[in-house]
Parts: C-alpha cells; sequence; structure tokens
C-alpha cells in the first residue's frame, strides 16, 4: 500500500505498506536477535595507507583488529567509519564496534545523540510529530500490508467441465453500479459489501466510487458539481467526474509503461486455492483494473486536521475465487485496488503516483507469486513487505518526470523523493524490513527501503537493474543481489560511503537520463539525488515551526543537509541489513592511529574507515 497507506498495493500508513501492498506477504520475515554472528575478541595491530588517488578511500577494519595506522594523510581530512550488518538478524549496540581513543587526529562528538531512540515518545520525537496544530507526517505516504493468504501445495487448472462464463457488466458511466467489498474499520481487518458507481472508464481501467450516504443522504464521496477545497487547502472526501476521469487517464497512460519495466500481471484467477483458471471466466470485470474509490479505514473526519493515512492499497485476496477462508471470503474477483477518497479529493497529484505505487504491487504478485504457483513449484514465492515496498517506491521514481511533464501540479513532494529527509534523520532505525514495533517504525521502513533502492539503482544498472529484480526468479536479498551482481556485504559497503561523500556523479548524485527501455517515447530517466539540498522536500511543518521559533535547534533533528551521523564513540543497535555513520574526526597529522573496542565484538557486523 502507500502510506500514507499499505497492502499488497503498499500505500498506506499503520499496519499496512505504504499506498501499496503486497497480499502474500506483509509480515516481516527477519529474526529479531540480539547476535548474528560470534562474539570474539580484538588483538591485531593492522597498517593501511591513504591514497590522494582513490576517491573515497574505504579501509575495511576486521572483527581483530584493535588498533589501526593509516599513513600518507594530510591535515584538514575528515575521518568517518560506517558499520553494516549483512545478515537478517539484529546486531545489539553492545556489540558493536567503537573508537576507543585516536591520536594524530580532533575528534567528533557526532551531531545527534547516541541515546536517540525510536520508541522515547515525546522526549525524543520534536514538532514534527507532536506539536499542536501540525499534520503528522503529512508528507509520509505509507502502505497498507494486509495479511497474507494460504495456497495448497496441490494444485492444477480447473477442469474444463468445471468452468462457466460470468456476465460481464455493461460499461455505462454514471449509471453502471455493482457491489464490491471494501474495509469498513480503522485497522481494515473487516469487509462488507457496498454498492458502487462506474464513474469513469479507461482503456485498462473501470474508476468506481462507493455509494455511501451521510445521515442527510448526502454522498458521501461524490459531487456532479466542482470540488472546492477550505482556506487551509483541505476538502472534504468528494471527487467529481473530471478528478475520476484524470485517475483513468493517467492510470491508463500508467499501465503499459510499468509492464514494461516491471512484467505483466497475473490474467488468472485462484479457484478454491488449489485451481488456476482464467479470470475472464469468474470476473465482471474481466481482465481490467478495477480502481475503488472511499475512505478507507473509514478514518475520515471533518473537524480533524489529520484524515487517515492510507492512500491506497492492493489485496490478493481478490485474486480468489470460492475459497470461503480468512479475507478471501471477501474476494471482489478481479484485478483490484483501493485509492482513499480523501486524498483523491484533495491530493489529487500525489494519487497519481499512488496508481503506479499500487499497480507494481499487483504486477509483483503476478510475476512473482502466481507465476511460480502455476509452474506447480512446492513454495511460489512471495515478496516480504520491504523489498515489495521498495519496488513501488522504485516505480513511482521512475514515473516521476513523466507524472510532472503530465500534470501540471505534480511535484517532486508527489513523489518518493519527499522519503529523502526522513531517511537522512532515522536510516538507522531501520534496516532493510518491515518494521512496526514502534510508533514510526514504519514511516522510518519506507524511507530506508526506498533509499537503498533509489541508490542502487543509480549504480547498478538504472531501468535494467531495476528490469531484473522485478522479473528475476528471486525475492528480497537474493534478488536484489542477483541483479547487482554484488554481495550485499559489498552493496551496504559502497551505500554508507554514497550516504557520507558529497560530489557530482556519485553515489545519490547520479543522473540518468535515458535507459535501453522506452515506452510512449519515454525513457524513464532517474534524477540526481543530494542528500545535503532536501530543504524543498522537508513538510510544511518544518517550515511553520522555523518561522515561529527563529532560535530553535532543530535542523540536527530533521536534517536536509545530509544523513545525521554519530560520534566516534558511539554503539547504536545494528538493524538487518541497516547501518549506523559515525564521524571519528579531523586529521592534524600525516599519520593517524585508531585503537577500537577489543572484547564482546560481533564478527558479522562490517566496519569501513572512510577518508575523503
Amino acid at each position: 500500500m502507500k502510506k500514507f497507506l499499505l497492502a499488497s498495493a503498499f500505500l498506506a500508513i499503520w499496519g499496512f505498506t505504504a499506498c501499496e501492498f503486497t497480499l502474500l506477504d506483509s509480515s516481516n520475515s527477519l529474526n529479531s536477535y540480539s547476535q548474528s554472528g560470534n562474539l570474539v575478541s580484538a588483538s591485531v595491530t593492522e597498517s593501511a595507507s591513504y591514497s590522494s588517488s582513490v576517491s573515497p578511500n574505504i579501509i575495511e577494519v576486521s572483527p581483530a583488529t584493535a588498533s589501526l595506522t593509516i599513513s600518507g594523510l594530510s591535515s584538514g581530512k575528515t575521518v568517518w567509519m560506517t558499520k553494516t550488518n549483512p545478515s537478517e538478524n539484529v546486531i545489539s549496540s553492545s556489540y558493536t564496534r567503537y573508537v576507543s581513543s585516536v591520536s594524530g587526529l580532533t575528534t567528533s562528538s557526532g551531531n545527534v545523540s547516541t541515546s536517540s531512540s525510536d520508541s522515547g515518545g515525546t522526549g525524543w520525537i520534536p514538532w514534527i510529530f507532536h506539536n499542536e496544530g501540525f499534520e503528522p507526517c503529512v508528507s509520509l505516504r505509507l502502505n497498507a500490508s494486509l495479511p497474507a493468504l494460504s495456497l495448497s501445495e496441490s494444485r492444477s487448472l480447473l477442469p474444463s467441465e468445471a468452468l462457466r462464463s460470468v456476465a460481464q457488466i455493461s460499461p455505462v458511466v454514471n449509471s453502471t453500479t455493482k457491489n464490491i467489498y471494501v474495509d469498513t474499520n480503522s485497522d481494515m481487518s473487516a469487509f462488507a459489501p457496498k454498492k458502487a458507481t462506474l464513474r469513469a472508464s479507461g482503456t485498462y481501467c473501470y474508476v468506481w466510487v462507493i455509494d455511501d450516504r451521510d445521515f442527510f443522504g448526502n454522498s458521501k464521496y461524490w459531487t456532479s458539481g466542482s470540488v472546492s477545497k477550505s482556506s487551509d487547502g483541505k476538502g472534504g472526501q468528494k471527487i467529481n467526474s473530471e478528478i475520476a476521469q484524470s485517475i483513468a487517464d493517467n492510470f491508463d497512460k500508467i499501465y503499459p509503461m510499468v509492464r514494461k519495466i516491471f512484467g505483466q500481471e497475473s490474467d488468472k484467477i485462484i479457484y478454491q486455492a488449489r485451481f488456476i483458471s482464467e479470470m475472464s471466466n469468474w470476473s465482471d470485470t474481466g481482465t481490467k483494473v478495477n480502481i475503488v474509490v472511499y475512505d478507507i479505514g473509514n478514518d475520515y473526519s471533518s473537524t480533524s486536521s489529520s484524515n487517515g493515512g492510507t492512500v491506497g492499497y492492493f489485496y490478493s485476496k481478490d485474486y480468489y475465487y470460492q475459497y470461503n477462508h480468512e479475507d478471501a471470503a471477501y474476494s471482489n474477483a478481479g484485478k483490484y485496488f483501493y485509492i482513499d477518497a480523501y486524498y483523491t479529493a484533495n491530493e489529487t497529484a500525489m494519487v497519481y503516483s499512488t496508481l503506479a505505487h499500487e499497480f507494481q504491487h499487483m504486477v509483483d504478485f503476478g510475476v512473482k507469486t502466481m507465476a511460480s504457483f502455476e509452474k506447480n513449484t512446492r513454495s511460489p514465492l512471495q515478496s516480504s513487505t520491504w523489498y515489495n515496498e521498495m519496488k513501488s517506491m522504485l516505480c513511482e521514481d521512475i514515473m516521476k518526470n513523466y507524472l510532472e511533464e503530465a500534470n501540471s501540479d505534480f511535484t517532486d513532494d508527489d513523489s518518493p523523493f519527499h522519503r529523502f529527509p526522513m531517511f537522512c534523520r532515522h536510516y538507522y532505525d531501520t534496516g532493510l524490513e518491515y518494521k512496526t514495533s514502534g510508533t514510526y517504525d514504519v514511516y522510518y521502513s519506507y524511507a530506508n527501503n526506498y533509499a537503498f533502492g533509489a541508490w542502487a539503482a543509480r549504480n547498478y544498472g538504472g531501468l535494467s537493474f531495476i528490469n531484473k529484480i522485478a522479473t528475476n526468479n528471486y525475492v528480497d536479498i537474493d534478488s536484489i543481489t542477483a541483479a547487482s551482481g554484488c554481495s550485499i556485504e559489498e552493496m551496504l559497503k559502497k551505500y554508507t560511503a554514497a550516504c557520507l561523500v558529497n560530489k557530482e556523479k556519485y553515489g545519490f548524485n547520479i543522473a540518468l537520463d535515458k535507459s535501453d527501455f522506452e515506452e510512449n517515447n519515454y525513457y524513464y530517466p532517474l534524477d540526481a539525488v543530494n542528500l545535503r539540498d532536501l530543504k524543498s522536500l522537508l513538510p510544511d511543518s518544518y517550515s511553520t515551526f522555523k518561522k515561529n521559533n527563529p532560535t530553535a535547534d532543530i535542523s540536527s533533528y530533521y536534517s536536509f543537509a545530509g544523513p545525521v551521523y554519530f560520534g566516534y564513540n558511539a554503539q547504536k543497535d545494528l538493524r538487518p541489513y541497516g547501518f549506523s555513520l559515525s564521524k571519528v574526526g579531523t586529521t592534524t597529522s600525516s599519520t593517524i592511529t585508531l585503537n577500537f573496542n577489543r572484547s564482546n565484538i560481533d564478527d558479522a557486523q562490517r566496519t569501513y574507515i572512510i577518508i575523503e
């Protein structure tokens, strides 16, 4: 979902995969152990040389190294230490490496406290979340992660004698109606059939609006008149024909472009969790995509400044037919994803990006899960939420320029770029995972997973890399390393350097203007990202608070000047496939010596000294 929310279309918020959602695997499969490798002691003295011809210099520190002397330096060089965790388990802070003492340089205390914690409550999460009058995380779109559904290990094509043909709808805009199951509570765990009216019809999609009425009998989500926002820029939930048709038109443009890179959604349906049949035999909308607009999570309030977190989601339950188990009992039997009425009315441009996000979730289900299910493999591929969300945000990334060209109101803040400031501030709170234990962990997860994917795409082949992770016969870390041709250990090493080194055509700051892929004269450009110039992407509440509190020191909390970093002797938990950054200091001599802690070292972690 997209979150603002998440589901198998993953762009939602609480308990969902933001704005999009992966139906078959919404849970985080990573373990939460405090130790990943063996605990060892360090006693070895090592030496290394700085080379001015290499930029940046990256020196690996082995778990056995107690002291490292580096020669060939000059004064004024910045010395960093990065720690990565190339494993699926948590490495406790007490088992991580740190610099205990130095010579030849002045040390740094970092620009963020080592006691910072994402679960510390209002004492540590300042104005951006808690100050009265601010909209919590309004710029953070999440998706909804819905529960996984069962698949039988014994399957086959549905016997021909059991086939039937479902009557297809006769699509007449503003006239055709049908009942559609939608969620009815805030955690999206209950579903009920509701009447919906077809409000727009495209080449590849139908746009339905649920016909709910208020106490006075007025439609909640539809108006035949104009849609106007209130003075604060926020209106109600009603959309009109113009908005409905713009949703259909933008999806029609996005549809072939997404399929070009990510593959095709499945045209099959799962019958009784065992058989596979043509969707057109069981769906009254055939193989067209149904976009359903209503109040996702039933969380809209006309008196609240915050009106929900889920922008949209995809739930694979709709790919099941006659399977009365769990949420599949509420299947709409076809290609469906769901968009929130409030965001459709008030943040229409951002919803265009959500269409791409959620459609990728649907495609992922087809390419990874349904394809392997059809092959009768014993264990069908099921993408983890973090991996699926990463791909959906990359889908938004490669569609960003097209949406800007096609829609005058679309800006970078409607794209996944809005996640970079959160990544810079909270990268160490999550790794490559979908973490939900803390109040804001889901936001941090989206930001971290997207940032890694954005960096990897810009450094391992652009659209070719994205196409490979989307279509290869793997999921999660295996899919990423197969696409990059590089180990996750090596990728994380380069990734941490990219977070620290600020120069053109390096790390995030690489623009790929043209790819080997083309659709409708669009070549899927990837824009360069300068992590040290993110002011335009900060939420409005940042500027408001800064204006009203000119002396407040908040730049180190919500950074627009690059990722935050700790001091030379800091220890932080290393999340699965996560990392932390420390500034050791600035050189004052041609030779420096770094002394490290010597006991209780988890040898699964990797430690690097980076000099630039």
